[in-house]
């Protein structure tokens, strides 16, 4: 088994309940680690048998830019839901809200999912 991880991904999205919130994209980070056995991927040095990343990437940007939620948890649970649509590998996913609270760098959240 291996981990294969898009580490600070930083994309924006309208997210928050407070009205200035609606109407400003807000910096969100998110990073993702997936678990799958990479060895069809080792031995074939092919993309085809690999987790691409950068397919990946371009799909959620484009799903995250133009998403909009109030809530971070309802947020990351859709989002978990996108990337589950894309592969079949178990993951984790950390989506922070940056400079949500003044005395903070980020709120955020941890989602694990399985395959599907």
């Amino acid at each position: 088994m291996a981990t294969l991880f898009i580490k600070n991904l930083k994309l924006k999205a309208i997210l928050g309940v407070h009205p200035w919130e609606r109407q400003l994209k807000q910096s969100i980070l998110i990073n993702i680690q997936f678990q799958y056995d990479c060895s069809s991927a080792v031995n074939t040095d092919d993309l085809a048998h690999a987790l691409d990343y950068d397919e990946l990437t371009q799909s959620l940007e484009t799903w995250v830019e133009s998403s909009s939620f109030q809530l971070i948890e309802t947020f990351a649970h859709a989002l978990a839901e996108e990337i589950q649509k894309k592969t079949s590998y178990a993951f984790t996913l950390t989506v922070e809200k940056l400079h949500a609270l003044s005395q903070a760098d980020s709120v955020g959240i941890i989602i694990s999912k399985d395959p599907s």
